[in-house]
């Protein structure tokens, strides 16, 4: 079994909201799944049963902007804030849980690891 974001033919900059679920001795897409973020990483349970995915949802317009996040848009080098999500998916690209990780994040970006 794979898990892996899916993108469009044409690079972008937003990461995939899209994942499947792969499976390789079928070859065979079993499950096609859109989240509602941008999905930063993909990890495996140490049993197989699951695996974990990282979600970023770009917050930026819903804060207040300082002087020098102004300042910023103004030369063209805006600060983005984020809030991450940690998702665990079931084999069937069902979400078992979610739990917020980290609220408005200044470029927040992040990597997930399972052990």
């Amino acid at each position: 079994m794979v898990v892996s974001t899916v993108h469009g033919r044409a690079n972008t900059l937003p990461p995939s909201q899209e994942f499947a679920i792969i499976d390789i001795g079928a070859r065979k897409v079993l499950h096609f799944v859109k989240t509602d973020y941008y999905i930063e990483s993909v990890t495996w349970s140490p049993t197989g049963r699951y695996f974990a995915v990282l979600l970023s949802e770009n917050v930026t317009k819903h804060l207040w902007k300082d002087p020098l996040d102004l300042l910023g848009s103004l030369l063209g080098h805006p600060r983005s804030y984020y809030t991450l999500h940690a998702v665990i998916y079931t084999l069937d690209g069902k979400a078992a849980c979610k739990r917020t990780i980290m609220e408005k994040l200044l470029n927040g970006k992040g990597y997930i690891d399972w052990e």
